[in-house]
């Protein structure tokens, strides 16, 4: 179905990054002299930076893939396909979504601390994908039809409607 929605080199790219990223996972799990059981190597055991820098990481990861036309998992994939249909950002889709999941598991779990560190490490990933995706200029463009392109022409040298 991604193959006949999406595109082929959409597809390609997904498929690609999925592979990257189960490589970096299983050597940082298995190759590398790494122990992410009970600490993170660059936050320690501060939950805050731990949530703070996986946002960065994971929005940086997300973020260059959508750029280059892929995705990293299903929710990347249903944000490229819906996000512009729903007049969001890549990054608001992602964390409505993630909001309303990890709302569930706190309702499920009966507690709130790790729904509520995760939805701000989405919170951060959110803006991250929106940064890489969208850059830093998010300013909009308008094209003006007229046949009254002296008028449009003096108002701009005047200033006017500013």
């Amino acid at each position: 179905m991604l193959l006949k929605r999406q595109g082929f080199a959409f597809t390609v790219y997904s498929v690609y990054s999925v592979a990257i990223y189960s490589l970096g996972s299983y050597l940082i799990m298995y190759v590398l002299p790494i122990d992410v059981n009970f600490v993170s190597p660059l936050a320690g055991s501060d939950l805050l930076l731990c949530a703070i820098f996986g946002g960065v990481i994971s929005g940086i990861g997300s973020g260059l893939t959508i750029r280059h036309g892929g995705a990293i998992d299903g929710i990347d994939v249903l944000s490229v396909i819906f996000a512009k249909r729903l007049g969001l950002s890549i990054g608001s889709f992602v964390m409505i979504f993630n909001l309303m999941l990890y709302i569930v598991c706190g309702i499920v779990l009966n507690s709130w601390i790790l729904p509520l560190y995760s939805i701000i490490t989405y919170f951060v990933a959110s803006k991250t994908i929106d940064f890489i995706v969208d850059g830093f200029d998010r300013s909009k463009c308008a094209m003006i039809v007229t046949k009254k392109i002296s008028d449009v022409i003096r108002q701009q040298e005047t200033g006017a409607g500013r």
